[in-house]
């Protein structure tokens, strides 16, 4: 009876410890790194009616979280996930001041890595890359065909490895094969995730493994299912926001919505052996309680009655051209709130 009953006995014990680890970081003494995702932009630098958004606050809640953050020694890094451009299909200010507002103003705003979305696509690959001139920092694009621009292929990095003392973060980013996108990305999302991560792993000696995606959600849980070795993926296109990260195969998967409603601020917590033991995931409003970054705001001035806002905003941030519309993610977030943070672990 009890050696039939060991290996029941066994696993109930090592899910019982990965509670503890999951539930205790800080008595581990872990080490902590801090993230700040905004997804989705989709040009929206105002508020909207319900006076929520607006890329100043962004701005400031970058800006403050960097300095709380180094003022206790914690290493930080602000991601954008794609589609900054392009407010409810319409491309005409995209057009008329060609990306500067967005991208310049993420810049200002301290953005430090990002990656492409569909809608940077709208009005192809060259105004593209004139737009990025007003980047200040790198773009991931592991999947890019690089035979279809020459220009976006000097522009994109296939993955970033970025080390906070000695604890080697390796990153990397996947674009959907549709959309504006479909001419420019490889659609063997599994195959070049898996050779990523063993290159990041194996030759970058990285401890912790971030995919930045803009695939969408039901295609993170098919990238967290398949590759092994992915700690989180911060994932966009779907403008879903999560309250509480997905766990699939032990990798992370955290949204967090659009049009600058709101933005992630993400905390993992790593152990001795470089395992991510915990994370920590909050959304946080963009909404009259967040002070405006008076350099951004000034910036972005000249620009403003262009822009959509407050009467004129999105009723809905469901939309946009995604792969997967409102109504499967009312089914869905349902089952996320289940998963809560428990799961993570390296395979």
């Amino acid at each position: 009876m009890g050696l039939t009953n060991r290996p029941v006995f066994c696993r109930l014990l090592r899910g019982l410890l990965l509670i503890l680890l999951v539930a205790l970081p800080l008595e581990m003494e872990a080490a902590e790194l801090r993230f700040v995702t905004v997804n989705d932009f989709h040009g929206a630098i105002k508020p909207r009616e319900d006076d929520r958004g607006g890329l100043s606050r962004i701005a400031s809640v970058v800006k403050s979280a960097r300095e709380s953050s180094a003022a206790e020694g914690v290493p930080f890094m602000a991601l954008n996930l794609g589609d900054n451009v392009v407010f409810e299909e319409d491309a005409r200010t995209y057009r008329l001041f060609g990306g500067e507002p967005e991208f310049y103003g993420m810049t200002l705003a301290g953005i430090d890595l990002a990656i492409p979305g569909n809608h940077d696509f709208a009005l192809g690959t060259d105004f593209f890359a004139d737009a990025l001139e007003h980047a200040g920092f790198d773009l991931l694009c592991t999947n890019f065909l690089e035979e279809r621009s020459d220009r976006l292929a000097e522009r994109f990095l296939p993955y970033k490895v970025v080390d906070f003392d000695g604890l080697r973060v390796g990153f990397f980013g996947l674009l959907i094969a549709a959309y504006d996108s479909r001419d420019y990305a490889s659609d063997n999302y599994m195959t070049i995730a898996r050779e990523v991560v063993r290159l990041l792993r194996e030759e970058e000696r990285c401890t912790v493994v971030i995919a930045l995606s803009h695939l969408g959600y039901l295609w993170d849980r098919e990238l967290a299912g398949a590759v092994d070795g992915i700690d989180v993926i911060c994932g966009g296109h779907t403008h879903l926001a999560l309250k509480r990260p997905a766990v699939v195969n032990g990798t992370a998967i955290v949204h967090g919505g659009a049009y600058g409603q709101q933005v992630g601020e993400l905390s993992l917590f790593v152990d001795d052996a470089g395992e991510v033991v915990s994370l920590d995931w909050e959304l946080r409003a963009m909404d009259g309680t967040v002070p405006d970054d008076e350099e951004v705001l000034a910036f972005l001035e000249p620009f403003w009655d262009a822009y959509p806002g407050k009467e004129d905003s999105p009723a809905s941030a469901g939309g946009g051209g995604c792969s997967m519309t409102f109504a499967p993610a009312l089914i869905i977030v349902p089952l996320l709130l289940l998963q809560g943070r428990s799961g993570l672990g390296r395979r």
